[in-house]
């Protein structure tokens, strides 16, 4: 922290010192004492980014109040020294306080010479009134300072309400033309949720939230802790002067804008604490007296003719297994375990600061439910790790039982965690407590994260959604526990997926090896490798209520609407999976494994490698899809994914002395390893490759009826609809629309006009149409294997479209002999 000159602490307006006789005018630099010690004790308090430009574009729309808190003439001063720092406006005014609040004793003298002259001549001791000095400071782009919580002034305010500050610049309001703003400031010292029984040593040193010096002494030896400068909604008292007269008396604007202001603020320290922390008895008690739960109770102990007090030890067993119970300390501890061991494995973590300003927007109105993608175990703890590093609360974690063994699961639990089954097929009385437990949750505002697909996925792209965790928690809207929902898609992508073997090796038939304390054993190999960076990315919180009113559903709160429309559940599921895909990254390696493998070739020159790069990169761009910094350029793209290729024994370049070095063989062997990640660019690019497959199935010279296409588009969509993430809203027709026109852009097709025949570009076309070739074959395969096949197990069709495809082979079908690992055969 920078020690700006006494001159930019104070005002310029204010350095000649004609406003010194009044109390609340800070026209001096803070006392040497606090100088010295405000840089030592606050030096790691943390201004974001976002806050200096809200502070700055407020600023340049009209003049400026902070509302703290609490009065706190350390953080005061702190905020004068800083901001003037930042070149934001310096705190100027204090309302409702001594001479005493700037510790100059030659500001005591002066106000109380002020104050004896004027009981001389108007025989009462008089302060001058606070707000023409006020006024004069904000037209000169000063700020005033205002205390919310104040046990010292509150009184007075409610005896006197003329002298209440909010009342002042009510009135000052109507006198000035600009707004004035006033935004709710707070200085969050430590994060861990208030306790309803302080301990000991807090009620010596004080409350955390308004910490005296003792504390702050305290704060400066924890370097766990990092203080954060929180600000609130701010609120334009032109709206609240204009209101006056409609819906509020004039005697309780200011008590209802005091009130708006600290809830502001206490919205935002919940972003970053979490709502406050309910017990586990708490929470138990809730679970099991809801209705859901206590008449599944009676019905279980009728149908089995067992006691009630059997079935609720059972009901109660259900919620010791499933709920969590986060720990901040273990958070801590687990912060730089997890900071080491990103570090040990990854090359970085690629992710945007503007997507948690977004969420702690949204988070201060009540619960986010992050809905991610899945292909690692690594993304519950990235999810978690970024929320902590940036000042938000760690969401619960939806996680499977397989993973609730010794010592990970106890690890987990505490961490947030809570666990579910893998079906609740014939199990009634579990589901209705997992639903209660849900319920619990966000009426508290508390954070989920959950994964729409299920499980993790084992192909490289999205796998089709699983709603049941989706209903349990819109259930919570049907029965009026919440009116709204903001759900957060959540994408976490990696260059190497660090489970990829494992993957590949189930894919291939090999069984799932069973989570046990020896897996997680054998696991810290992981450690002796790295895989690249990892991409996470946040798309902006969809409310499910706005949801429906885009898609058509007249939905009310409080009022069923599940069972009746299961559409509007898969509609709102395939919605948050396409959020996902719109929230994704293009990478280098996702872009050069398709071009390896998109025309079905064992080899490859370099510049064909980086033409395909290119004409996917044109198509994912069109689509409006982010790229990573390295994936912009094409050369650049290729040559950063084939280093890693080449290691790895994907791809070998052939003999220099044959080709020059520009030729690159697919050792057959790892061809799945390549599909894997080009599965990962699926969701880009299937309009392109659908519309491309159709064509080139026309031939050259084929004509393009629109309503054809349309016709073959929609049937390939259909038939791939548990492979691909489609927008649910968009129609066929208009996704066709706009790929047919971006086609005819690149000079990829030409429609038949009276000028001519109709004429396409192959290459091009025949690189976007591979990049699905592979599904569309083993569904076809699917489909020959399966005729007249009735009650054939899925062992049994499997080897029957492997037998299928030998044969096509044999009959001359090179190409129709694809990867099985690209796809699960479902």
């Amino acid at each position: 922290m920078k020690k700006p000159s006494d001159g930019i602490i104070v005002p310029e307006h204010l350095r000649n010192g004609h406003l010194r006789h009044v109390a609340g005018v800070l026209d001096q630099a803070p006392p040497w004492l606090l100088r010295k010690l405000i840089p030592l004790l606050s030096a790691r308090v943390r201004i974001d980014d976002h806050v200096v430009q809200t502070i700055r574009e407020l600023a340049a729309n009209g003049p400026l109040v902070y509302a703290m808190k609490y009065r706190n003439i350390f953080d005061l001063h702190f905020l004068r020294l800083r901001f003037a720092e930042l070149g934001l406006p310096t705190p100027s005014f204090v309302f409702e306080t001594s001479s005493a609040a700037s510790w100059s004793l030659s500001k005591f003298f002066k106000v109380w010479k002020a104050r004896l002259a004027g009981a001389l001549h108007e025989h009462k001791i008089v302060a001058p009134p606070d707000e023409e000095g006020l006024k004069e400071i904000l037209e000169n782009k000063g700020a005033g300072v205002v205390f919310l919580v104040d046990e010292k002034t509150s009184r007075n305010r409610y005896v006197n309400p003329e002298t209440d500050p909010i009342r002042i610049l009510l009135d000052l309001q109507g006198r000035m033309a600009a707004s004035i703003a006033v935004v709710p400031t707070s200085i969050l010292y430590d994060r861990r949720r208030r306790e309803t029984m302080p301990p000991f040593w807090e009620s010596l040193l004080g409350d955390p939230d308004n910490p005296g010096l003792l504390y702050r002494i305290v704060y400066f030896f924890r370097k766990w802790t990092v203080p954060e400068l929180l600000i609130g909604e701010p609120v334009h008292l032109i709206a609240e002067f204009e209101e006056f007269g409609s819906e509020k008396s004039w005697d309780e604007s200011p008590f209802q804008v005091r009130q708006e202001l600290i809830e502001s603020i206490n919205a935002r320290t919940r972003v970053n604490r979490g709502p406050e922390k309910l017990s586990r008895t708490e929470v138990k008690e809730r679970v099991l007296q809801d209705a859901r739960v206590q008449r599944s109770v009676r019905e279980m102990a009728s149908k089995e003719d067992a006691s009630d007090q059997k079935i609720r030890k059972m009901a109660e067993s259900y919620v010791d297994e499933i709920a969590a119970n986060q720990s901040f300390q273990l958070h801590h501890f687990l912060y730089y375990i997890l900071k080491w061991l990103f570090w040990k494995v990854f090359d970085g973590t690629d992710l945007r600061e503007s997507d948690f300003v977004r969420l702690k927007k949204t988070n201060a109105q009540g619960s986010l439910i992050y809905v991610s993608s899945h292909k690692s175990h690594f993304d519950y703890l990235l999810v978690g790790f970024l929320s902590f590093i940036n000042q938000m609360a760690i969401p619960y974690m939806a996680a499977g039982k397989n993973l609730s063994f010794w010592p990970i699961g106890p690890v987990l639990r505490n961490a947030g965690a809570f666990f579910i089954r893998r079906t609740f097929r014939g199990l009634g009385l579990y589901t209705h407590v997992f639903s209660a437990y849900l319920k619990v949750l966000v009426k508290e505002n508390t954070n989920v994260n959950f994964y729409i697909e299920g499980g993790r996925s084992r192909t490289g792209k999205l796998i089709s959604p699983r709603v049941g965790m989706l209903a349990f928690l819109l259930q919570t809207i049907e029965e009026g526990a919440v009116q709204d929902l903001n759900f957060v898609p959540t994408f976490i992508g990696y260059d190497q997926v660090p489970e990829e073997k494992s993957y590949l090796r189930e894919l291939a038939g090999k069984e799932k090896e069973k989570e046990s304390f020896w897996s997680f054993v054998r696991a810290r190999g992981v450690l002796n490798k790295r895989f690249g960076r990892v991409y996470v990315r946040f798309h902006e919180p969809v409310s499910f209520m706005e949801f429906c009113r885009l898609a058509g559903y007249e939905i009310r709160p409080g009022v069923p609407f599940l069972r009746e429309n299961r559409k509007l559940l898969h509609d709102f599921a395939y919605y948050l999976m396409y959020g996902i895909v719109r929230a994704g990254v293009v990478s280098p390696v996702d872009l050069t494994a398709t071009g390896l493998v998109c025309r079905g070739l064992s080899r490859i020159s370099h510049d064909s490698l980086v033409t395909a790069v290119d004409h996917l990169s044109a198509v994912s761009q069109h689509g409006g899809f982010e790229f990573v910094e390295t994936a912009v350029n094409p050369d650049v793209a290729v040559r950063n994914a084939m280093g890693m290729f080449i290691s790895r024994g994907f791809v070998a370049e052939e003999d220099a002395l044959h080709s020059g070095g520009n030729l690159f063989r697919i050792v057959d062997a790892r061809r799945g390893n390549l599909d894997f990640y080009r599965n990962g660019l699926v969701n880009y690019v299937w309009p392109a490759s659908l519309l491309a497959m159709i064509i080139l199935s026309r031939g050259p010279e084929a004509t393009f009826d629109v309503k054809e296409l349309s016709e073959e588009f929609g049937l390939l969509r259909s038939i791939l609809s548990k492979e691909l993430t489609c927008d649910p809203l968009a129609s066929n027709e208009e996704t066709l629309s706009k790929t047919l026109e971006f086609f005819e852009q690149k000079g990829w097709i030409r429609p038949t006009t009276e000028s001519g025949p109709s004429r396409i570009e192959a290459w091009p076309l025949e690189c976007l149409a591979g990049t699905l070739w592979d599904l569309v074959e083993i569904y076809y395969l699917a489909l020959v294997a399966a005729e007249g096949a009735n009650g054939v197990s899925q062992k049994d069709l499997t080897k029957k479209m492997l037998a299928t495809a030998m044969e096509l082979r044999r009959e001359g079908t090179p190409r129709l002999m694809p990867v099985f690992p690209a796809v699960p055969v479902n």
